[in-house]
């Protein structure tokens, strides 16, 4: 009992008495004092918190087809990792905590990359670790444009970013894009195209003319989809815009408002370019890749890739595809 009367906290010695660098001194030297002898040296371990709650300011660069932003700052989760030596035990989590709390008061990052590269470092340094990760993801609101109304619709687009440090050095940023998309399946296009021309070549008895009826897109069953887009570069980079064009171009991305005339428009673009979900990742990194040469000049450009999840309607069971393509950090 006399020795516990020493110790910072107990009844007899408030802690509130000592000073906070003192206390974090004890600390440390109790929780470094390992448990348990790990024999070999290749026991890698890495620990940190998930879901930490963070809220970012962005100045992320949207495409011209947004209109504007709901809101400049971004809700996100945090995943926040540090790789931890040989016979340490434990990490500080509450540091890794105050790291979110500040990105969150009163900085206003020039991209969620930039934001993500910043806690990766930061969290090495006050962990004093070689490395680590961070992970952001939240969602943009967004308002755009309905295709044939011109009304104003609410939409949300999921933003992520991953940072990674290696060896106390930043090894990369990954940034993503995620938009909701429908689908339309090529086969079954195919061959209600087949059916109508059979039918009409019967009862007209004219072939060129059944074929002709071709030229208009017939039905099929659809889909929506989740499509993501992504780059990898060297250093944090404003890609965010890249990745919104890629989707838009290659994608039939859905609207939250559609009056009539709009949901029509949206269902002919679907069914006129019917994509399976590997067309989809496909054209998507093709897209990814020929923008980000010419905008992303100044960043080393590690990999472009691309995922899709489409809700199957005629299926008890989803259908995902992914691409990537890696480019040489050398060229």
């Amino acid at each position: 009992m006399s020795e516990d009367r020493n110790l910072p906290g107990t009844p007899r010695e408030p802690l509130d008495q000592f000073k906070l660098a003192d206390w974090e001194s004890f600390v440390t030297a109790i929780t470094d004092i390992p448990t348990q002898q790990i024999s070999t040296d290749d026991v890698e371990t890495v620990a940190g918190a998930f879901a930490l709650p963070i809220v970012l300011r962005s100045t992320d660069r949207l495409p011209q087809w947004i209109l504007s932003r709901a809101s400049d700052h971004i809700s996100c989760d945090l995943d926040l990792t540090v790789d931890v030596p040989r016979g340490q035990r434990g990490i500080h989590l509450s540091r890794l905590a105050e790291l979110a709390i500040a990105a969150s008061s009163d900085v206003e990052w020039q991209s969620i990359g930039h934001a993500a590269a910043r806690l990766a470092l930061d969290a090495t340094a006050r962990q004093n670790t070689v490395g680590g990760a961070a992970e952001l993801k939240g969602a943009y609101n967004v308002f755009v444009e309905t295709p044939y109304s011109g009304k104003r619709s609410l939409e949300r687009i999921k933003i992520g970013a991953k940072a990674i440090v290696r060896n106390s050095s930043l090894e990369s940023v990954t940034v993503s894009a995620t938009a909701t998309i429908m689908t339309a399946c090529p086969c079954t296009l195919t061959y209600t195209k087949y059916d109508r021309a059979s039918w009409l070549a019967t009862r007209l008895a004219d072939f060129e003319l059944a074929n002709e009826s071709l030229a208009l897109p017939s039905y099929t069953h659809s889909q929506r989809a989740h499509a993501t887009a992504f780059i990898e570069t060297s250093t944090p980079s404003d890609c965010f815009h890249v990745l919104l064009d890629a989707l838009n171009s290659t994608c039939r991305l859905t609207r939250t408002v559609l009056k009539r005339p709009d949901e029509h428009s949206v269902v002919k673009d679907s069914h006129s370019r019917p994509q399976f979900t590997e067309d989809v990742v496909r054209s998507i990194v093709e897209s990814v890749c020929e923008r980000a040469k010419s905008e992303l000049t100044d960043h080393d450009l590690l990999a472009a890739g691309a995922t899709c999840r489409a809700i199957e309607s005629i299926h008890g069971h989803d259908a995902h595809a992914s691409a990537i393509r890696r480019f040489d950090r050398q060229s």
